[in-house]
């Protein structure tokens, strides 16, 4: 027989003698490899949802702390007991009455299967800031945005409906609250007339409402007014030459159109008094002063003059 026979009945020799008994060892040692890897305690880390019972409004309490979705765990067992652990139940904290300040986690809040622990648990404790729930009056401001058509400007300030708006949450964020803002009103290109828009709120602090959500704002646009003033002017006494004014001398402010109040001068406005055919009779007399001048509005320093005869 060659030497390749000699190797190959070897080699059957050492796979099939006593067979049975091999596969029975074998067998034996996957069983042993098996149980003591699946009785090995493990670790893992696992997310627990969180779930919370809040005030309701009428306590008027809120809490100032955001709660976590969920917290961190880390449990320990045999590899086969965590793998069928499923999706462990979330946590549920009672916080109606609105007065816990702090909760601590405990592993009996967990709801784990017979052998597996909760070796950890991130965050270990919440600590939990509640304030009262108040409301408060703030008023509303309206910002002016671009320009009025060339020759225009806005008329006085813009009228806000409510001008009042109720700010109601936390009592830290409502009292810092001075004004409520509304969103701008643009004047671009307008011209004369009353001008209204429907304006939104911003948006409020957090955890803070507005008791409405827009105001409405009229806007009122005139044409833009020209204005002189004429200093040290004399009285002529109409019919009385020789008589004096006192003072001598006026002031006149005129206001109107750029191009009205443009085209006059001094010389144009010619300030008298009136006195009646029997005026001399009595001395003196205390006459308004009149100034003419086509469309502007005239006003005079003082209206009243004393003329003496």
């Amino acid at each position: 027989m060659t030497r390749r026979g000699d190797l190959w009945l070897r080699l059957k020799g050492v796979v099939f003698d006593n067979l049975w008994l091999k596969v029975l060892s074998l067998l034996f040692a996957v069983g042993f490899y098996s149980f003591i890897n699946g009785s090995r305690v493990v670790q893992r880390t696992v997310s627990v949802p969180l779930i919370a019972d809040m005030p309701p409004q009428s306590s008027q309490r809120e809490l100032m702390n955001q709660l976590p979705n969920a917290v961190t765990v880390t449990v320990s067992g045999t590899e086969a007991q965590l793998d069928a652990l499923k999706a462990i139940e979330p946590v549920h904290l009672n916080l109606a009455e609105g007065r816990v300040e702090r909760v601590d986690f405990e592993p009996e809040m967990l709801s784990l299967p017979p052998g597996v622990k909760a070796e950890r648990i991130v965050p270990a404790a919440l600590n939990l800031r509640w304030e009262d729930v108040v409301s408060r009056q703030v008023r509303v401001e309206v910002r002016l945005a671009g320009e009025p058509a060339k020759g225009f400007v806005v008329s006085g300030s813009p009228l806000v409906d409510p001008l009042i708006v109720t700010a109601t949450g936390p009592k830290s964020a409502v009292l810092t609250l001075q004004i409520v803002r509304a969103a701008d009103f643009s004047v671009s290109n307008l011209t004369d007339g009353e001008h209204k828009h429907t304006l939104a709120l911003d948006r409020p602090p957090d955890l803070v409402s507005y008791d409405r959500e827009s105001v409405d704002v009229l806007v009122r646009i005139e044409r833009q007014l020209g204005r002189a003033a004429f200093s040290h002017l004399a009285v002529e006494v109409v019919g009385y030459p020789k008589a004096k004014t006192l003072p001598p001398k006026i002031d006149v402010h005129v206001s109107g159109t750029p191009e009205a109040v443009e085209a006059l001068s001094a010389e144009l406005l010619l300030p008298r008094v009136m006195p009646g055919p029997d005026a001399e009779k009595a001395g003196s007399v205390l006459l308004e002063v009149l100034v003419d001048a086509p469309n502007v509005k005239i006003d005079i320093l003082p209206p009243r003059v004393l003329v003496k005869f």
